[in-house]
């Protein structure tokens, strides 16, 4: 099992820190501060209005904003996909479902 290397993190004045390396399998039945330090993470620069719906659906959907971000990306993936399945076939594609299996 891999270990995870100690990694300090700063949230506002509180700094967090495991001072030894922790064995991935205790981390899955860890409390939620102990996810928030394993958490690999970025920062995506939204506008404010954006971040206030992006709250109130995360609060409706009673899960967190970087969740429901990630509901909103897949649902996007999901657009696009519906959208060249509705597209007209081509030629080749016509021609393929049409040829004769006999």
């Amino acid at each position: 099992m891999a270990a995870l290397e100690p990694e300090v993190l700063e949230v506002g004045r509180a700094r967090l820190a495991h001072t030894q390396p922790v064995q991935v399998e205790q981390h899955r039945q860890c409390s939620p501060l102990c996810m928030l330090i394993c958490m690999r993470s970025t920062s995506v620069r939204i506008d404010v209005t954006t971040h206030e719906q992006l709250k109130r659906l995360a609060a409706e959907l009673n899960t967190t904003v970087g969740n429901t971000v990630s509901l909103a990306v897949r649902a996007l993936r999901q657009d696009h996909i519906a959208t060249d399945l509705n597209a007209p076939l081509g030629d080749e594609e016509i021609a393929w479902l049409d040829a004769d299996l006999g």
